[in-house]
């Protein structure tokens, strides 16, 4: 059987009056042109409806039940290293996983189980009930995507009877995420989980600090999943019980700003996000991103190769096959003559010590931030690490950034205040983080009712 855009073959039955129409995902061959992923109407008539209901079953299931082995050896010195030093940051660091899932999608969940999953010291898969083949069990929270809350607080308390004293860090990740459990470790090295302190995707929200993204991926010290369940939980005051149909990551991070504890940065030397909140794909085109994402993200998104940093941590709204893409594109793909810096290092114990101390991938390095009148933002350093301005511009010097289409045709852009550097630096030298609009509303306006930016320029320094 032939179509239009392409060939479908082994189509063995002939097209009658009874038609049997069945979606199947497929690859067209667009005539040399490349390919694309689609969906095509298979007609088959009534001697096969049965058979062929049948074979889509088997094929279906099959494609479900690939795996990825359980171990890979790789046989070269250099990428040996790599996996003594990774597996050297695993004992010094251990995380308990918990992923939120339901009865209807187990099937996710378990590649997870058979992916990144294996890598966490310990992975709880949270469902509505308990199941008699699938490691997931019930923390006693009703059904439903506004219970979701709920749902989150039992895990909290099922983690605090179990297991707080034996790890130290506490993610959790939906059925939809993918985790790099190596870049996890290698961020947490250098923080103490006997600090009170959680770590994500940060949006912003009408409290400060913000909180973090649920789909991307958040994670919590042991001191702050001990806070929250013996004190947090048991005051409705400062962490309502009560939260129905309000999002799980923004009834959490109300209850952790309420307790103190602190939304940490995790955005590498680049300023680049270590936790994403969509697929690689969708990271890398800024156009192809919901409005709320820009309007929420805590700092401006970035595209194309400046979208992630080369250490990411998570990826979300992933779809089974992307799972095993990124597992083969992380832990299989090399390119010959080619590592990170961790390959060069045959003194584990030192490398590990320098990572520890922030020598080693947090150097001073200049950081450039643009920012927009309209937007939150606050310059922040690592723990141990304090600001220091170089330089900064507001006002505006070119007519893009920033939404200036409806000046364009007639607007000169050279309107920007001079000297704004020493203000910045009387406000932010010397902290570890410092937010950025109350500064710039000082500044005065340069250019009334015409959107305006801030141009900043700072080290982090120990």
């Amino acid at each position: 059987m032939e179509t239009a855009n392409g060939r479908l073959v082994n189509c063995k039955c002939k097209v009658d009056e009874k038609i049997l129409k069945i979606e199947l995902s497929f690859i067209l061959d667009q005539r040399n042109k490349g390919y694309r992923k689609g969906k095509l109407t298979l007609v088959h008539s009534s001697c096969k409806i049965e058979e062929t209901r049948m074979k889509y079953k088997e094929e279906k299931q099959n494609i479900n039940q690939l795996r990825i082995p359980q171990k890979f050896t790789m046989d070269t010195s250099r990428k040996s290293v790599n996996r003594r030093l990774a597996d050297k940051i695993a004992e010094e660091v251990s995380v308990l996983c918990f992923i939120l899932t339901n009865p209807k999608k187990l099937d996710k969940a378990r590649h997870i189980r058979d992916t990144w999953g294996r890598r966490c010291n310990y992975t709880l898969f949270i469902n509505d009930e308990d199941h008699p083949t699938f490691p997931a069990i019930s923390v006693g929270a009703l059904t439903g995507y506004k219970h979701l809350w709920s749902k989150v607080r039992g895990t909290f308390k099922h983690i605090y009877n179990n297991y707080i004293d034996k790890v130290d860090w506490f993610l959790k990740a939906d059925d939809d995420t993918y985790i790099i459990l190596e870049n996890l470790r290698y961020f947490l090295l250098g923080e103490n989980p006997n600090e009170k302190i959680y770590f994500g995707k940060r949006f912003k929200t009408n409290y400060r600090q913000g909180y973090m993204s649920g789909g991307a991926g958040y994670v919590l010290s042991r001191a702050s999943v001990k806070h929250l369940v013996e004190i947090s939980f048991n005051n409705p005051k400062t962490c309502d019980p009560e939260f129905i149909e309000v999002p799980e990551d923004y009834a959490l991070g109300k209850c952790l700003k309420n307790a103190a504890i602190k939304a940490g940065d995790s955005f590498d030397h680049l300023q680049r996000n270590r936790f994403m909140t969509f697929s690689l794909g969708y990271e890398m085109s800024l156009k192809s991103l919901p409005p709320w994402y820009k309007l929420y993200s805590f700092y401006p998104p970035r595209s194309g190769l400046d979208c992630c940093s080369d250490l990411p941590i998570s990826f979300h709204y992933v779809v089974p096959h992307e799972i095993y893409l990124l597992e083969y594109a992380v832990y299989h793909l090399h390119a010959f003559g080619i590592g990170y810096w961790g390959s060069s290092f045959t003194d584990i114990d030192e490398t590990i010590e320098k990572i520890k101390s922030h020598k080693l991938d947090n150097a001073p390095r200049e950081i450039f931030n643009r920012i927009c009148d309209s937007q939150q933002a606050l310059a922040s350093c690592r723990r141990g690490q304090r600001l220091s301005i170089l330089s900064a511009l507001y006002g505006r010097n070119s007519l893009e950034h920033c939404k200036l289409e409806k000046y364009s045709q007639n607007y000169s852009p050279q309107c920007y205040l001079k000297n704004v550097t020493k203000h910045f630096q009387e406000d932010c030298d010397n902290e570890e983080e410092c937010l950025i609009q109350p500064v710039m509303r000082k500044l005065g306006d340069p250019c009334k009712d015409v959107p305006k930016y801030l141009e900043i320029l700072y080290k982090c320094i120990s």
